[in-house]
């Protein structure tokens, strides 16, 4: 039986309570004592007709050029197009992002919280989250992270869950079910007639739906449809200042007000108080949210007001850190006038250009140049942004940190080059960039590895194996550093 199949065979069983949440807000959600529950999937928030934008073919025409980070929860991740990634139905990645609120997940992200459902979740907002499968992807157990929701726009999903949200009975629960390690398989066995054990419940979302479980309820996910799309978030923000929560809005009125409201209160925090003091569990201010989110309107206005635009938070960052992993580059614009930009570094060392580096966000990189951030500075563990390109499989990336003197032999204290990262991620487009450019196919790192001992894709091991520059190499000896020619 394949998953299609399977999907039809679960479609309705859900061992979890389904509640129409039409008109509900937060503080009825609370008092029908859903918080803090196992799981309750709320039905009745959205409509067919606004579902229909969110179709594979839909999300393929106006979002396949956008790249996500995909991983297999097991140490192995890329950068793939969306369009690449759906139509190679590989199911051994799944995308997951969270934070940065640009492209499909920025618009994903503001229609969830629409109306009816913007009184249920406008402020449920503090690690906004995203992700899309393909038929069979999974995700084994994991739970350390606080109370969620979980919009499925497309698809059909399957989750895996303890009966009760104590972890005392997850323990329990998971002593001896395989599901928690195999989700999708248990699902199959589901089908075949075994009995799912004592202490879980199996829940299957349907489009349109929001599933809903506590703080650091364990859960696993099998994705039942050839495309699924999700958007939710970790963590309530309702303990929050309204500065903090206006700034994480992204509402510039409402930043406006709750300045002036503290201005005019003599009971009220200083607004000094209010623009650095932290909340939450990335021990963020005002400026922090903002940046993260991509609000340029509102750390222009915050800084106005004297924010610290050097204030790190509970991860040693900055806002210019969050703002440039982000991609968002109007705010970094506006950043890198009240701050040294190539000053910036976080606590193990890296820049701001190592960090957009991971993400491959172009511009971001190109104003981070401009603003002389040096492309050879390096971590304390002696890794930089070729490096981080060449992890992560970003060759565009790559091409321009060359083209600016980026180091095709940065070597990090375990013995990696560039060339290492791409290999062992099977990253075989940047491998042959890496190669034209004359890296070194055949230098061992610190365990006596060369990159083609790292390699487990068919296609990187060939190149590899060729070794050695293609004649294609000459275009890119201007890029090379002093040091290698």
């Amino acid at each position: 039986m394949n998953n299609r199949d399977v999907a039809m065979a679960l479609l309705h069983r859900c061992d979890i309570p389904r509640v129409n949440a039409r008109g509900m807000d937060w503080a009825a959600f609370n008092a029908a004592g859903h918080r803090g529950s196992a799981g309750v999937v709320l039905t009745g928030l959205f409509d067919a007709e606004e579902l229909e934008e969110w179709r594979e073919g839909e999300v393929l025409a106006r979002h396949g050029n956008e790249t996500f980070y995909a991983d297999n929860t097991r140490g192995r991740y890329a950068h793939p197009k969306l369009a690449d990634y759906v139509k190679s139905k590989r199911n051994d990645k799944m995308i997951f992002v969270s934070d940065t609120l640009r492209g499909a997940f920025g618009r994903a992200w503001r229609s969830a919280r629409k109306p009816p459902r913007r009184k249920l979740l406008i402020d449920f907002a503090e690690r906004p989250i995203f992700s899309i499968g393909v038929s069979g992807g999974s995700v084994p157990r994991h739970g350390n992270h606080p109370e969620t929701w979980h919009a499925l726009l497309s698809g059909i999903k399957a989750w895996w869950l303890p009966k009760l949200a104590s972890k005392a009975s997850a323990a329990l629960a998971a002593s001896s079910f395989e599901g928690w390690d195999d989700p999708c398989g248990s699902i199959q066995k589901t089908i075949e007639g075994h009995q799912v054990p004592t202490g879980i419940s199996l829940c299957v979302q349907n489009q349109g739906e929001v599933l809903y479980f506590g703080d650091n309820v364990e859960h696993a996910t099998c994705s039942l449809s050839d495309f699924s799309l999700a958007v939710g978030a970790q963590g309530h923000t309702e303990a929050w200042p309204d500065l903090l929560r206006a700034a994480n809005r992204g509402d510039l009125a409402a930043v406006k007000k709750a300045l002036k409201h503290n201005f005019a209160n003599p009971n009220a925090p200083s607004t000094r108080e209010q623009l650095v003091s932290v909340f939450g569990r990335y021990g963020h201010a005002p400026l922090h949210r903002a940046a993260l989110h991509g609000f340029p309107e509102v750390v222009e206005h915050l800084l106005a007001a004297r924010a610290e635009p050097t204030q790190r938070d509970a991860e040693g960052l900055t806002p210019t850190f969050l703002a440039a992993f982000s991609g968002h580059v109007q705010v970094l614009r506006a950043l890198a006038g009240h701050v040294s930009v190539p000053k910036e570094h976080d606590s193990e060392g890296a820049t701001p250009l190592q960090w957009a580096a991971t993400q491959g966000h172009l511009e971001v990189a190109g104003l981070l140049l401009e603003h002389q951030v040096d492309v050879s500075t390096t971590n304390d563990a002696g890794g930089g942004p070729m490096s981080a390109a060449a992890t992560t499989g970003h060759v565009d990336m790559l091409k321009k940190l060359a083209s600016h003197r980026g180091a095709i032999h940065e070597v990090d204290v375990r013995g990696m080059m560039p060339l290492h990262w791409a290999a062992l991620h099977g990253h075989a487009e940047v491998v042959q960039t890496l190669l034209e450019l004359r890296a070194e196919p055949h230098v061992p790192n610190l365990n006596e590895q060369k990159p083609v001992d790292l390699a487990q894709e068919r296609s990187v091991l060939k190149l590899l194996q060729e070794g050695g520059p293609t004649r294609q190499s000459k275009r890119w000896k201007h890029s090379r550093s002093e040091s290698e020619l």
